[in-house]
């Protein structure tokens, strides 16, 4: 189902497409940078408001 998404958007665009995508910590959007990053122009956008001291990062 992904993939044909994908090439929707590749079909319709005039450039690579571009994504934002919302990222809480880095396991968590390792695999998906993998798979996307085939595909997409990726920004990540980073926000874990469960941080709360500068220790844990």
């Amino acid at each position: 189902m992904m993939e044909q998404e994908i090439g929707k958007w590749q079909a319709r665009a005039q450039r690579r497409p571009r994504l934002l995508l919302h990222s809480c910590c880095a396991p968590c959007s390792s695999a998906v940078l993998d798979t996307l990053c085939a595909d997409f122009d990726i920004t990540l956008f980073y926000y874990n408001p469960n941080i709360s001291t500068e220790a844990e990062f």
